[in-house]
């Protein structure tokens, strides 16, 4: 797709691989992103991120939820690449150079900066390098793990609690009805 700087999963019911038209890839770097975006769509992420948006939009006044709301493309990404990689050194090392090859020809044939390649710009530590500091150390992948999981459990909690609303409204609504 001509003006896209990063390749994407798009489209919810139908989902689409995107890739920048003007991005030459090497069969490695092909084989990882189709690899990465491909988990994302197994792992549904796109409709846990419409979830989350719905969920905050519902529960803004609660910390928890704006706070997963911000950090769930973080977390998603940290995810995918808990899979692809699955505690295999080789595999770890190939996916992090893919990824660092394809984020310096992106900054380099990018003629705008976007959120890829401004998230290597930051002083603070960018998204990639934390991603790429949790790839490589065995106890922060347990650590990880345990916080996605945990988070996400929120997550269902929060939704399970807004059914629960949603029900009682209806009966309560039905019963008005009645009388």
């Amino acid at each position: 797709v001509r003006g896209l700087v990063t390749p994407m999963l798009f489209g919810m019911f139908s989902p689409k691989i995107l890739l920048p038209k003007d991005i030459k890839f090497t069969d490695s770097q092909a084989y990882y992103i189709l690899y990465h975006e491909m988990t994302h769509h197994f792992h549904h992420d796109i409709i846990v991120k419409c979830v989350i948006k719905l969920i905050t939009i519902i529960y803004w006044w609660n910390p928890l939820c704006i706070l997963l709301n911000k950090q769930t493309d973080v977390i998603l990404e940290m995810h995918v690449d808990d899979s692809l990689t699955q505690s295999n050194a080789q595999r770890t090392i190939e996916y992090m150079n893919c990824l660092v090859d394809y984020a310096s020809d992106s900054i380099t044939k990018s003629p705008l900066p976007n959120s890829f390649t401004m998230g290597l710009f930051q002083k603070e530590d960018s998204d990639l390098v934390k991603r790429f500091y949790i790839m490589s150390n065995k106890r922060l992948r347990i650590a990880f793990t345990l916080i996605f999981y945990g988070l996400f459990s929120i997550l269902f909690f929060n939704l399970y609690s807004l059914l629960i609303n949603i029900l009682c409204f209806l009966l309560l609504f039905w019963q008005r009805l009645l009388l």
